[in-house]
């Protein structure tokens, strides 16, 4: 093999016909790789425009829905989740399809602009889902509460006297977090 490594393998070789095979020499096999690698360079610059494409499509569908429901619409259209938020990126990082002009799809997603890393980037999945579980219980409680207004207003005397108390213990237990909360976001400050 060290002889086929000093032999000048890159200057262009005559293609045999049909698939590789033992009777090739190594002249004719280091062509036609080079062809083969070519041809899939060429392929990935237009799998390229094609993800920044698809990126670009689902971007924009992707504001209609929840995450729940966004799973959902992947699954019911075939679009593995990866490959969609690969997609993503790249639609968010090139502002239009010619940027890509000569970038593999490789090229194209390392380029991609990524978030900052931040503490929350660095938790584990357990500790921001309990993050996005505490963000959906607060603004459910928030619209609950805005629904319940009327009602407090129309309570008897004794019923407002109970609720007083259940009220107190619930916001004692919202101030709480909302001290641990503000406790976390100073630590961030400059």
């Amino acid at each position: 093999m060290d002889e086929f490594a000093n032999q000048e393998c890159c200057t262009v070789q005559h293609l045999a016909a049909g698939r590789p095979s033992n009777e090739w020499t190594p002249e004719q096999l280091a062509a036609y790789a080079q062809v083969q690698h070519g041809a899939i360079i060429e392929g990935e610059q237009h799998l390229a425009v094609r993800y920044w494409r698809l990126g670009v499509a689902i971007e924009l569908l992707r504001r209609n829905f929840t995450h729940g429901q966004w799973e959902l619409v992947l699954a019911r259209l075939q679009i593995e989740k990866t490959r969609a938020s690969r997609a993503r990126a790249i639609a968010r990082t090139f502002s239009e399809e010619e940027q890509l002009a000569g970038l593999t799809l490789k090229e194209a997603y390392e380029r991609r602009v990524r978030q900052r890393a931040s503490t929350a980037a660095a938790r584990s999945t357990k500790e921001r889902s309990g993050v996005l579980r505490l963000e959906r219980f607060l603004a459910q409680v928030a619209a609950t509460a805005e629904s319940l207004i009327d009602d407090a207003g129309f309570a008897e005397a004794k019923e407002a006297a109970a609720l007083l108390s259940v009220v107190d213990a619930a916001l004692a237990k919202l101030e709480q977090v909302r001290e641990l909360l503000r406790k976390q976001a100073d630590s961030m400050a400059p």
